[in-house]
């Protein structure tokens, strides 16, 4: 009796050491054959990086994840998470993302998910406070307090929708932005990049007499320089305003000026350019210095000079 009874416990016995071993072999084999994300192959590892361009735009690049049909990228300030998506990519797609003129100041959180959200994976990035001009292709951008300028004007430069500089004459804008992106680098300073500017127009421009501007009117300077560059030809107020408005596209606060000079013994009309440079006035004369002067054989230099210091004098029609 004992002993059918020790045998019947061992039948049991084995057999739940069997079910045991059979259930382990099937639970593995499940979680085998379940597609995963996150493995320990790096080639197939979820990772994200970020770098900070220009001090404004932020590139995002990826390791693309096996199966992952599409992304979605999501930004938010850090510790809001308040996620906005701000791209989409399919897996074709160049695993890289420039988050442009983004606020600066700021520390981002940028998340990076698979469309079905098996995977995702974030990374913070603190962007220091940026404020400035800068150009892209010519075009000139101004960030004030840390953030764009849109529809917005810093001193008299008025700066669209889209964060450019804008003369309001679509033909002007594209003038000196080509002019601005042939021959200016960032490698420059402002006043280097200016100089580069006012000497092409001395280069490049010849005089023609034309009749005066008037000695009180003001906001002539787009149309005569547009005249100017166009025909590349023009008196002292076309010299005057094509230096200004190229003044401008650098972010300087610059203006042409109607008044007199002092010239062979006498005063004459005459046109030239006034330039704000840290909170001192200068003027700039192309005509004078391109012209009049080398006709004569003279070498003057009426570059961001200030009044008082050049060969010749000036008077504002509207100071005089």
């Amino acid at each position: 009796m004992n002993k059918s009874l020790l045998l019947i416990c061992s039948i049991i016995f084995l057999l739940l050491i069997s079910c045991f071993v059979a259930g382990c072999a099937d639970s593995d084999k499940s979680e085998t054959s379940s597609p995963s994300f996150f493995t320990d192959d790096p080639a197939n590892s979820f990772k994200l990086e970020a770098d900070i361009q220009n001090n404004i735009d932020i590139m995002i690049i990826w390791e693309p994840i096996e199966d992952a049909d599409e992304y979605i990228l999501s930004r938010a300030v850090s510790g809001t998470g308040n996620y906005i998506d701000i791209a989409k990519f399919s897996a074709d797609s160049e695993p890289k993302y420039i988050d442009s003129f983004i606020d600066t100041g700021i520390c981002y959180t940028y998340k990076l998910q698979t469309a079905d959200g098996t995977a995702s994976e974030s990374i913070e990035v603190d962007v220091p406070l940026y404020n400035g001009v800068f150009h892209i292709d010519g075009a000139l951008y101004c960030y004030q307090d840390g953030c764009l300028l849109r529809d917005s004007y810093l001193g008299t430069l008025y700066f669209d929708s889209e964060g450019k500089y804008t003369t309001g004459i679509s033909e002007l804008d594209d003038i000196l932005r080509e002019l601005t992106s042939e021959y200016t680098d960032d490698s420059m300073t402002q006043l280097e990049k200016f100089s580069v500017l006012y000497h092409w127009v001395i280069d490049n421009c010849s005089y023609v007499a034309l009749e005066n501007v008037d000695s009180q009117s003001t906001g002539w300077e787009p149309e005569w320089a547009l005249d100017m560059f166009q025909t590349r030809g023009g008196n002292c107020f076309s010299y005057a305003a094509a230096v200004a408005m190229l003044a401008r596209n650098l972010g300087l606060e610059a203006r042409g000026v109607a008044g007199e000079c002092y010239q062979t013994y006498m005063w004459v009309t005459h046109g030239w350019t006034e330039v704000t440079y840290n909170g001192d006035v200068y003027l700039c004369d192309a005509e004078m210095e391109g012209v009049f002067a080398v006709n004569r054989d003279w070498e003057w230099d009426l570059f961001m000079k200030e009044y008082g210091s050049t060969p010749t004098q000036y008077i504002s029609a509207q100071e005089g």
